[in-house]
């Protein structure tokens, strides 16, 4: 059987290895020079998302095949809004360092497969599916795959700005910020290299790479950010439902198939599970709109919270970050395998009820 894989990310790698642990060669097609995304930076598997599924490192492990050795466990979330900050601690996660130098959550997946990758070559999905038995389509953000397909709904369009900064972190502690003064229903977040080096990152939904300047600065000053600077790096990201995910032989998985959760952002899992799955798919001969059909219900639900976020205004972000720190609240949350993902959504519509937006005088 004949298979090509466009894109060398995690959904492609993870794709890839579950073929050849099935005695499948794919071919894989990568438009740049190495496997990883452009900047280096440091992202968060969160143990809360995809209950029941309480310890997605293991469960990778067990159920793919593919180890993965993190940078540093997560042990501690601070969640800082305009006028509260709360901490949670526990076994949240792990920190994975992304990106393309040694050590890399791509590069450690890529080590594990034995796939001829085809660097420097953009795969193009009309000829290869004429070619091929299968075409699994791994482009990460450029969706216009599934766009030239009418197969997309931009659920969420945001502008990103990440910096590469020096100082003196914990590096078991990640720092979120919210406050819509500086990026409307996005977020801000901190997470460790080491004792010394940290990744910072801005979030703003529905803005311009121009007013991303504004918002930026507005953030640095407000929260009174004062690191030493040493990368720099912008980028537009999108979180598209795409419907149905396979056309006849040609299959969408990761970020390409709408497999990001829009919640926090963070999609190691998501992408990684939806290339196996795009690998069991084509194994077993079902379709992979069938086998992937929890996945995407995680992801919807996801959506939906993300949606209700967006509603929030600065004084229900204080209520709601001071409920998340109430000791009661985060046993029940990061403490249980309680799968708090599918009832968010009708919480939140509950809380935006109790607590109204309160017209200005």
């Amino acid at each position: 059987m004949k298979v090509a894989i466009i894109g060398a990310g995690l959904s492609g790698l993870s794709c890839a290895h579950e073929l050849e642990r099935n005695g499948i060669q794919p071919t894989i097609f990568e438009l740049r020079h190495t496997v990883g995304e452009l900047y280096n930076h440091v992202g968060a598997l969160l143990q809360l998302i995809y209950r029941p599924i309480k310890e997605p490192l293991t469960f990778i492990r067990r159920n793919y095949g593919i180890h993965l050795s993190p940078l540093a466990p997560l042990e501690s979330i601070e969640m800082n809004t305009v006028n509260r900050t709360r901490t949670v601690t526990g076994n949240l996660g792990w920190f994975f360092v992304r990106g393309q130098t040694q050590g890399t959550l791509e590069n450690q997946m890529a080590s594990q497969i034995k796939s001829r990758i085809i660097f420097n070559t953009y795969g193009t999905v009309n000829e290869l599916k004429e070619e091929y038995d299968y075409v699994v389509v791994c482009t990460g953000n450029n969706s216009q795959p599934a766009i030239e397909m009418g197969l997309t709904q931009t659920i969420l369009q945001t502008w990103v700005r990440g910096q590469v900064v020096l100082g003196d972190f914990d590096p078991n502690k990640l720092i979120m910020w919210t406050n819509t003064n500086y990026m409307k229903s996005g977020y801000a977040y901190l997470t460790p290299f080491s004792k010394e080096k940290a990744s910072l990152i801005l979030i703003v939904p529905n803005t311009t790479r121009e007013e991303l300047e504004y918002y930026w600065n507005l953030f640095v000053d407000i929260e009174k950010l004062n690191y030493h600077v040493v990368e720099q790096y912008e980028e537009d990201h999108a979180a598209n439902h795409v419907y149905p995910k396979q056309v006849g032989n040609v299959m969408f998985a990761g970020t390409v198939g709408g497999f990001l959760d829009p919640f926090l952002g963070f999609g190691q899992f998501s992408a990684i599970t939806s290339g196996h799955l795009a690998a069991r798919a084509i194994i077993t001969g079902e379709s992979f709109n069938t086998v992937s059909q929890q996945l995407s219900d995680t992801i919807n639900s996801s959506i939906a919270i993300r949606e209700r976020i967006d509603t929030l205004d600065n004084k229900k972000y204080d209520v709601l970050v001071t409920l998340l720190g109430n000791p009661i609240m985060s046993k029940l949350i990061y403490g249980t395998n309680f799968n708090y993902i599918k009832y968010t959504a009708s919480a939140l519509n509950m809380f935006n009820k109790i607590f109204p937006v309160k017209p200005e005088k």
